[in-house]
């Protein structure tokens, strides 16, 4: 037999190609949301056992590179539609778009199922069969939602339609909350830089360059938990372990948390600080001026929206039936981090309206006096 299938005592030799490539596919999968399932069926000398684990850890690195490609492509479909004279309405726009995450979640699913690993391993008297897969419901709602969105972000952009029924009923609702979105992205994207800089650099220094490269591509789900605490929420670790159910939330002030961090996670203060500084500032000039109540929903729905991400982005969730660690944990923002998030909207928005103003008013008094001022 080939020795790429029966291997020659290395790791991959052992398990042939294919579990490998099976299981960039699982994590591809899991960047959709998907939940990485294990199961194993052992056999030792007649006797059976099976046992079984699962993973939810959302790898964000992909899954940013993966919206941001669907973007990039949504935006040069349309423009080469407008090029060529197609000037498509607001409703065929996300008609397309619906098409489009319909047709990437049945290509997530479809590939998952088609690819999902499986062999048999046989050591000595202990014979091994393995599946696993990244099949399940967020697979299919992800892929759905978020391809939908930004396919459709993309072609308006590109295209410059009218607004349709949809989007005018969401103006009206709420008044500049487009604007208020991209903002808040930005502002989300900086500050979860620089936290994923500074905990690269902590890891690089205090452990190993091996270990900050790590962190780098990986340490952005614990750069998310990181925002959820300095934003004044909680993360909630739970588990059912053999001593029961438990369920602790710390705060970034609690020991828990300075046990194993100490005092680092608290400079991300000074990111939300001047984020925030700068997002009022941005929020005040590109507010809408209408003297409708609901522009003040702008701002506070777009920190909702974070804060859920936040939520669905943070949350680690491992399953062991029959493993050393048997029993279920979990790690994740509190479940208040988006009315805690709308709280923080609500802060920019008076920002924005009372003090950005007064700040602006007494730049430019002090510009017309350094002006006016004589040589």
């Amino acid at each position: 037999a080939p020795t790429w299938l029966v291997g020659d005592g290395s790791l991959p030799g052992r398990f042939g190609v294919y579990p490998f490539v099976a299981l960039l596919f699982q994590l591809v999968a899991m960047a959709m949301g998907g939940t990485l399932s294990l199961q194993l069926a052992q056999n030792i000398m007649g006797e059976g056992a099976t046992t079984s684990a699962s993973l939810h850890g959302v790898p964000l690195l992909v899954t940013l590179a993966g919206l941001v490609v669907l973007f990039l492509a949504s935006r040069a479909h349309a423009r080469r539609q407008v090029r060529r004279g197609a000037r498509p309405g607001g409703f065929r726009i996300w008609l397309t778009a619906l098409i489009t995450g319909v047709v990437l979640a049945a290509l997530a699913v479809g590939l998952s199922i088609l690819l999902a690993g499986r062999g048999t391993l046989a050591i000595s008297i202990i014979s091994l069969e393995y599946r696993f897969d990244a099949v399940d419901l967020q697979l299919a709602l992800f892929p759905l939602i978020a391809g939908t969105l930004v396919a459709g972000w993309g072609r308006q952009c590109a295209a410059g339609a009218e607004d349709g029924l949809i989007a005018g009923t969401v103006r009206s609702l709420a008044p500049g909350l487009g604007t208020a979105v991209r903002l808040c992205g930005r502002y989300a994207g900086g500050v979860a830089l620089a936290g994923l800089v500074g905990l690269t650099v902590l890891a690089f220094v205090h452990h190993s360059p091996a270990t900050g490269l790590a962190t780098l591509f990986f340490g952005l789900t614990a750069v998310v938990e990181v925002m959820a605490l300095g934003h004044l929420s909680g993360l909630t670790a739970q588990t059912t372990a053999r001593l029961g159910y438990q369920q602790d939330t710390a705060y970034i002030w609690s020991g828990a948390i300075q046990q194993y961090t100490g005092l680092w996670p608290m400079l991300i203060w000074v990111a939300i600080g001047v984020g925030i500084l700068w997002l009022a500032l941005s929020w005040s000039r590109r507010r809408p001026r209408t003297a409708m109540a609901t522009s003040w929903f702008a701002m506070p729905l777009a920190f909702l929206l974070l804060g859920l991400a936040l939520q669905w982005a943070g949350t680690v969730r491992f399953a062991d039936n029959g493993f050393v660690l048997q029993g279920f944990y979990g790690l994740a923002p509190a479940w208040w981090t988006p009315v805690c998030l709308l709280g923080w909207g609500i802060v920019v928005e008076l920002l924005a309206r009372f003090v950005a103003p007064l700040l602006g008013r007494r730049r430019k008094r002090r510009v017309e006096r350094q002006a006016s001022a004589p040589v």
